[in-house]
């Protein structure tokens, strides 16, 4: 596929989402790094077993100021950070963090054991606009028929034939794809296509169930209620 550049294209375009992810020797958690838009820098960090009192917060958001960074909400430092309050040890392996349309996406794999050991991909995503953007967090579990496992995914567009669309992070008129490559215990594995609009209706639905029918559930992980 040949792309035509010239010097009006904005590089930022196709160069994101950038993000940075280390992982543990077992490959078992992961941390993640990345910017939004508006150059805010999110943090998300996995349980490491250390004393809940010392725990890094599971995700936080900073600014670069000229002495370093520093959180980007000062007021109460809840709007800066989300903690783990459950009694369980959760688990994380962040799978890719990305800013598309307004909000702040994170996939990863969550791992937690009650009545046995349970494994789930989960997708969170935070309000850019909103005044306390932390306090907008929700979340939704992503499946591919009986596939729940990954290790690998990608924010990409749709292309007609062989001609790139000029594809804008943050326009409305275009919907990107989230590819999410999937396996399981019998080493099979299957890469599925998720829409961005698609996936923003989902969240907007289980934000209506919740602020109009009462019937939403909080994040155990978060407010320590039981799975």
């Amino acid at each position: 596929m040949a792309l035509n550049i010239d010097n009006e294209t904005n590089y930022d375009e196709y160069l994101k989402p950038i993000n940075f992810i280390a992982t543990s020797n077992d490959h078992q958690q992961g941390s993640l790094i990345f910017f939004d838009k508006y150059d805010v820098l999110y943090t998300a960090y996995s349980n490491d077993y250390r004393d809940k009192n010392l725990q890094l917060p599971f995700i936080s958001t900073r600014k670069l100021h000229d002495k370093g960074f520093y959180y980007a909400r000062h007021k109460g430092n809840e709007c800066s950070r989300i903690k783990l309050k459950s009694e369980l040890d959760y688990t994380f392996k962040f799978i890719t963090g990305f800013s598309y349309d307004n909000f702040a996406y994170f996939l990863f794999m969550e791992s937690y054991n009650s009545y046995g050991l349970k494994n789930e991909l989960r997708l969170g995503r935070i309000c850019e606009n909103h005044h306390t953007p932390l306090l907008s967090y929700m979340e939704i579990r992503l499946k591919c028929n009986e596939f729940n496992s990954t290790s690998s995914a990608h924010l990409s567009i749709a292309l007609i034939g062989n001609e790139y669309e000029g594809f804008k992070l943050n326009s409305s008129s275009q919907d990107a794809k989230l590819l999410i490559g999937f396996n399981n215990d019998a080493n099979e594995s299957i890469v599925c296509e998720f829409s961005m609009s698609q996936i923003h209706e989902h969240f907007l639905d289980g934000y209506s169930r919740c602020t109009q029918t009462g019937r939403g559930t909080l994040i155990p992980k978060l407010y320590n209620n039981t799975v």
